[in-house]
């Protein structure tokens, strides 16, 4: 439509709809997961981090699945394992 608002800026990707369309979760590269209010435009952080996509909210959206990736602490350079993350958000 013609009604367009700016709610977040930066670098950010993986931008998912809640399932009751009244929030957005996004990664910002430089700082983790946020969520913003749609209508209030409010943008919360809910965790720092590095963190990839992708992003998928539970059909109650009450949770978030995301992916990220952690050291094995072995000392080589790019020796991580895969890790799924479920944010809850109430």
């Amino acid at each position: 439509g013609k009604q367009r608002e700016v709610l977040a800026e930066g670098y950010i990707f993986g931008a998912k709809w809640s399932p009751d369309g009244t929030k957005v979760a996004y990664i910002s590269i430089q700082e983790g997961l946020y969520v913003v209010d749609v209508k209030t435009k409010k943008s919360s952080l809910i965790c720092g981090g590095e963190y990839y996509v992708p992003i998928a909210w539970n059909p109650s959206g009450e949770k978030i699945m995301m992916h990220s990736t952690k050291s094995k602490n072995n000392g080589r350079p790019f020796d991580e394992i895969d890790v799924t993350n479920i944010i809850n958000l109430k």
